[in-house]
């Protein structure tokens, strides 16, 4: 039988080599993941990062559908300041904690100066995909620059799960970066992409496109239904056509907001407790099909 696996929850580390800015923690302040990850952004208490992730692995322990998930580094720009950075060794050491319920997502950066070399660490270390956010990391992805950094992808067989559309959680340098279709000759090249957030709010469209005319271009559901996106999902889930390009992510510890996709979706998910529960109920009311749900071990070569 397949394994469920949820592709996209988040890590977050304060001592170093991790960092996070005065700026960014008064911004995190603003939005939903600092509410809700809440007091993990707080200097004096450090053991709260081990909380958040308790709570997350107990989250996904709890759930009646979802196996396993992928928890993602962050890494850094490198031609500015740094406001947000979880290294993959320290996020390595949590998944080794819970090996059965967690799987390690790297996040290498192409600027990285030894970019190549840190793929190839990565994936000896058994990281299952690298994870980009090119708005925040300050990448332009179409770059020529880095053909090589895609090619070496490819061959180490490492997805790419990279965040589409505008960024409002970590600080961006440019949200321009968030286009999809900036990732055309990564896709070129043979990389396997899942496009987290389907672009939203901004790239629905492109995505879609992107989708469509690539073999391996996918579209992640992370955080969707939440008021940002909630929408786009909505939208996603007539447009029967792209249900099997799409895969599932939670984005926990972004919760789902039933509420805000139907009166049916609240009234049959209203006595669940587990965020990833309520969010697979509502996905399937809303007619996606299971295969979403497994389509995560396939990319991961896991099945």
């Amino acid at each position: 039988m397949s394994l469920f696996i949820d592709l996209h929850i988040h890590d977050i580390g304060h001592e170093a080599p991790n960092h996070i800015s005065a700026e960014q923690l008064d911004y995190f302040k603003t939005t939903d993941f600092g509410y809700l990850c809440n007091p993990c952004f707080s200097r004096n208490d450090l053991g709260a990062q081990d909380k958040h992730l308790d709570e997350l692995v107990e989250t996904v322990k709890g759930s009646e559908f979802v196996d396993k998930s992928v928890l993602l580094a962050m890494d850094k720009p490198y031609d500015k300041k740094v406001h947000f950075y979880v290294d993959n060794d320290y996020t390595l050491e949590r998944v080794e904690k819970f090996q059965d319920i967690l799987l390690f997502g790297a996040s290498v950066s192409p600027a990285r100066p030894n970019a190549i070399k840190a793929l190839h660490v990565a994936k000896e270390k058994g990281a299952v995909l690298n994870k980009l956010l090119p708005n925040s990391q300050n990448i332009n992805l179409s770059d020529p620059k880095y053909d090589s950094f895609w090619d070496t992808m490819r061959e180490l067989g490492l997805p790419l799960l990279v965040h589409t559309g505008s960024q409002h959680t970590i600080i961006a340098y440019d949200n321009k970066y968030g286009d999809p279709s900036l990732l055309k000759n990564a896709a070129d090249k043979g990389v396997t992409i899942i496009l987290s957030h389907c672009g939203t709010p901004e790239y629905l469209n492109t995505t879609i496109e992107m989708m469509k005319h690539y073999s391996n271009v996918y579209g992640g559901m992370a955080a969707m239904a939440r008021p940002s996106r909630s929408e786009f999902l909505l939208s996603l889930a007539e447009n029967t056509e792209v249900h099997n390009k799409l895969v599932f992510e939670s984005g926990l510890p972004a919760m789902p907001v039933p509420s805000l996709l139907g009166q049916d979706i609240l009234e049959a998910t209203k006595d669940i407790k587990n965020p990833l529960d309520v969010y697979c109920i509502a996905l399937k009311k809303l007619g996606f099909p299971e295969d979403i749900f497994y389509r995560g071990a396939e990319l991961l070569n896991l099945s």
